[in-house]
């Protein structure tokens, strides 16, 4: 159980200009925040750091990344932890022709003194392209490395009942896979843009919703498949909701103790039961808004919060927002809009909020900059708890 004093608080980093993304960012199982950043405006990712947020805020270590003298940080993995709080993730280094990888573990992380493992692996081959792995968590080999044709991405979410994977990756197929990694099910899905998926983990059940470009008006589709057989996938419903403006999606949320599913198509949130009917359907934000500050939906938490903002390279005329939606996720009642203090002449590229049990809400972002570092900046928000 974390303890909170019930106080807001804001922290900022620097991060490296290379350094587009906050790699895999996570909370510890005290609320520390982990991420992978670096100094050096060109050169890849050099240390991993966490920021104890409980009381006062601060650096509690950086812990460079392991690597060879004179070989090259080429790229890093997501940042993985388990139940008992130990993280994993993967280094990449290249000196000329060789490359090295490894994968670590870091024990401990929530301690000034962290423990840190790594075991190098041969699995990894460089490319442009991307893949998913299955790594033994002792002895940190890997397992398996799937092939690069299969639709794998670190956006992707992924999801297992033991025995299997399955996902929708980018290329817009749901795929499931076994443990070897070899493939049982691959079927194209809506033939949509923009797909976003969900896990109901208790009932090995994947929602998704993208929007059908190859139908007039383009309607963003949302569908729940059952993906417990090795023969096919059941579509168990399917919604269609017309695009009235040009608009966003977050991606799709699973209550596993409900099985509601929430989703919001901007100017709208949604909660919609295990067999495809609508509990309610609430307006967020108005046409207005939205047309006037170039307004999408970044994601969406299970509390139920929506994190909107501005999204508009074209137009550098058009001020800047940030804010985060709360909604009563038995009603669908809008609760007191959270502005957040951003920069209006200047483009926020924000991270989805983390929540901290039932306490806390993290929320991180930083600034186009064209100077040699990015400012990161991480709120910490008391929860609404009458949600």
């Amino acid at each position: 159980m974390v303890s909170w004093n019930g106080a807001s608080w804001e922290l900022v980093f620097n991060l490296s200009k290379s350094i587009k993304s906050i790699t895999g960012m996570v909370l510890g199982i005290n609320g520390d925040i982990y991420f992978i950043t670096g100094n050096d405006p060109i050169k890849s990712p050099e240390y991993l750091v966490c920021v104890a947020t409980n009381g006062l805020i601060l650096i509690r270590w950086k812990l460079y990344l392991e690597r060879d003298d004179g070989m090259t940080t080429t790229g890093v993995t997501n940042i993985a932890s388990n139940m008992n709080g130990t993280l994993f993730y993967g280094v990449s280094w290249f000196k000329d022709t060789n490359y090295l990888n490894k994968i670590c573990r870091l024990s401990n992380p929530e301690t000034n003194n962290p423990i840190e493992k790594c075991a190098s692996n041969t699995y990894f081959s460089q490319t442009f392209q991307e893949s998913f792995a299955l790594i033994n968590t002792t002895s940190l080999q890997i397992e398996y490395q799937s092939p690069f044709d299969i639709g794998s991405s670190s956006s992707s979410h992924y999801n297992t009942n033991q025995t299997e994977i399955y996902w929708i990756g980018l290329d817009d197929h749901l795929r499931k896979v076994n443990i070897h990694g070899e493939a049982l099910i691959t079927v194209e899905v809506n033939g949509a843009g923009n797909q976003n998926d969900a896990f109901n983990k208790q009932q090995n059940i994947i929602v998704g919703v993208g929007q059908n470009f190859t139908a007039p008006s383009a309607p963003f589709v949302v569908s729940a498949w059952n993906v417990d057989s090795n023969v096919s996938f059941t579509l168990l419903w399917q919604l269609s909701q017309p695009v009235e403006i040009a608009t966003s999606s977050t991606h799709p949320v699973v209550d596993d103790r409900t099985n509601i599913t929430y989703v919001s198509i901007l100017p709208y949130i949604s909660a919609i039961d295990s067999r495809g009917n609508t509990l309610w359907k609430t307006e967020i934000t108005s046409r207005d808004e939205i047309y006037a500050y170039s307004l999408v939906a970044s994601c969406l938490t299970l509390n139920t919060c929506v994190l909107i903002s501005t999204f508009d390279t074209s137009n550098q005329q058009t001020p800047k927002v940030l804010f985060i939606v709360p909604v009563k996720t038995t009603t669908g009642v809008v609760l007191p809009r959270i502005n957040i203090g951003v920069h209006p002449d200047v483009l926020t590229y924000d991270q989805c909020p983390m929540l901290v049990e039932n306490q806390m809400l993290y929320l991180p972002w930083y600034y186009l900059s064209d100077t040699d570092s990015l400012p990161l900046y991480i709120i910490g928000i008391p929860q609404i708890t009458s949600l």
